[in-house]
C-alpha cells in the first residue's frame, strides 16, 4: 500500500514538473511535443497505479468481467502505453532540451557580443574628436556627442531643442537640404558648410552624413569636422603660390628647377632666353642636356653631383647654353638646392651675359692693342686714377723720368 502511494506521489510530482517545463517551453517558442507525450505517459502510469491501488474484487464483487477489463486497462493502457509514451516523449524531449540549451548559450553569447559592440560604439560616440549629431528626418536634433557641443559652444540640453538650420549659415542652407535629401534616400553625403557658433563666430566644417536606425526608427547622422584652420592655411598657401607665380612668371631672369637634369619647372623668361615658344616645349625635352653645350656637360654634372651630395660647388658660375636654333649664348647661373614636390632639386636663376662677355672681350682686345702701341711708340704714355696714382705707364717712362715701368 505504502509503495503504491509513493509511486503515485512521484508520478504526480513528475507530471507537475513536466507541466511547468511545458509552459516554459511554450513561452520560449521551443518544441514541446516531447513534453506533451511525457505528461500523457505520466498520467497513464498514475492512472495504472491508482487502479492497482484499488481492490477491484471488493469494488466489482463477483463481476469478473469488469475486473478483467480494468486489469487489462491497467496493464495495456496504463502501464504499457504509458511507458511507451513516456519513453518516446523522453526521446524527443532530451535532444530538444539539449538543442534549446545550446540556443540559449548562443543567445547569451550573441547578447554579450552585442553589449560589447554597443559599449564600443558608445565609447566612440563619446570620445571621438569629431562632432556627431543625430537628427530626425524632420531635422530635429535628438542626440549629440561632447565634441559637437564643444565645437558649437552649446550645451547638450540647448542643442536638443534646436534644429540643424540654426547652426548653419543661411548661405549654406541649400547644402543642409541636400544633406537631408541624400541621407533620407539612403545615400552617402559629403559636403562642406560654413556654420555659426553660439558666440557668432563662423567656422568652416566638412560634413559626412548617412541614414541610420536609432531608437527603433530611421534617423540621420552627421559627422562634422572643424577645418577652419585648414581652410585658412589653404588660402594662405594659395595666396603665397599666386605671389610666387606672379614674381617668377613676371621675372626678366630665367628660372628653372631640375632634378638629375630632368626639368621640373621653367619660367617664360628662360624659354624666351633660349628661343623656345613655351616652357612646356622645353620640359617636353625631358632633359637639360640639349640646352647645354656638349663641352660643358662634364663640368656642370660635376657641380650638380657635388651639390646634391652636400659638398662644395660654385654657387655662381657661367656656362655656354644652346638656343633652339643651335646658337651659343653665355649664361650666368645662381644655383641652390631646394625641396620640390617631395624631394631635393636644383633651382637656378639665369642671366644672359652674352653681350657683356662680347663687350668685355672687345675691351680686353682694345686694351691689348693700346698697350702694344704704347710700348712700341717713341712717345711715353701713362694713366692715373682718381687718387693720381699711376694705373699704367709705358716703358718710355723709365727712360725719360728714370722710374721703373
Amino acid at each position: 500500500m505504502f509503495d503504491k502511494l509513493l509511486e503515485m506521489t512521484i508520478l504526480a510530482v513528475l507530471a507537475a514538473l513536466c507541466l511547468f517545463l511545458y509552459r516554459k517551453h511554450r513561452a520560449m517558442g521551443a518544441d514541446d511535443r516531447g513534453l506533451k507525450l511525457i505528461i500523457i505517459g505520466t498520467a497513464l502510469l498514475t492512472f495504472a497505479a491508482l487502479l492497482d491501488l484499488l481492490d477491484l474484487d471488493d469494488l466489482f464483487g463477483d463481476d469478473s468481467t469488469l475486473t478483467a477489463v480494468f486489469n487489462t486497462a491497467e496493464l495495456v493502457v496504463g502501464e504499457l502505453f504509458g511507458i511507451a509514451l513516456l519513453g518516446y516523449g523522453l526521446a524527443l524531449w532530451v535532444p530538444n532540451t539539449l538543442r534549446l540549451q545550446r540556443e540559449i548559450e548562443e543567445r547569451k553569447q550573441a547578447q554579450s557580443q552585442l553589449n560589447e559592440r554597443e559599449d564600443l560604439l558608445e565609447s566612440i560616440f563619446r570620445n571621438l574628436p569629431a562632432g556627431i549629431c543625430i537628427v530626425t528626418p524632420a531635422a530635429q536634433i535628438v542626440e549629440v556627442n561632447p565634441a559637437f557641443c564643444e565645437l558649437y559652444d552649446y550645451t547638450r540640453a540647448e542643442l536638443l531643442t534646436m534644429s540643424p538650420a540654426a547652426l548653419v549659415h543661411p548661405d549654406y542652407h541649400p547644402e543642409l537640404k541636400r544633406f537631408i535629401e541624400t541621407a533620407q534616400r539612403g545615400g552617402l553625403f559629403r559636403g562642406a558648410t560654413r556654420d555659426v557658433r553660439k558666440d557668432g563666430c563662423l567656422i568652416e566644417v566638412d560634413v559626412v552624413g548617412v541614414r541610420i536606425n536609432f531608437r527603433g526608427s530611421p534617423h540621420l547622422i552627421a559627422i562634422v569636422q572643424d577645418v577652419t584652420q585648414n581652410r585658412l592655411a589653404e588660402n594662405a598657401l594659395r595666396t603665397s603660390e599666386e605671389r610666387f607665380r606672379n614674381l617668377v612668371e613676371g621675372s626678366i631672369q630665367g628660372i628653372y628647377v631640375a632634378r638629375d637634369w630632368v626639368p621640373l619647372y621653367i619660367n617664360n623668361a628662360f624659354a624666351e632666353m633660349l628661343g623656345y615658344d613655351s616652357p612646356a616645349e622645353m620640359i617636353a625635352l625631358g632633359s637639360l642636356a640639349p640646352l647645354i653645350a656638349p663641352y660643358e656637360h662634364e663640368r656642370l654634372k660635376g657641380y650638380r653631383d657635388a651639390r646634391m651630395r652636400g659638398e662644395s660647388a660654385p654657387k655662381i658660375h657661367e656656362f655656354d647654353a644652346l638656343t633652339k636654333q643651335g646658337s651659343v649664348v653665355r649664361l650666368l647661373n645662381l644655383v641652390r638646392v631646394i625641396e620640390w614636390e617631395g624631394g631635393p632639386a636644383i633651382q637656378a636663376t639665369s642671366i644672359d651675359v652674352t653681350e657683356e662677355r662680347s663687350t668685355r672681350r672687345e675691351l680686353e682686345e682694345s686694351r691689348a692693342r693700346f698697350q702694344a702701341f704704347a710700348e712700341s711708340a717713341a712717345d711715353w704714355f701713362w694713366e692715373t686714377g682718381p687718387d693720381h696714382r699711376f694705373t699704367y705707364r709705358s716703358g718710355r717712362v723709365q727712360e725719360v723720368l728714370g722710374i721703373e715701368a
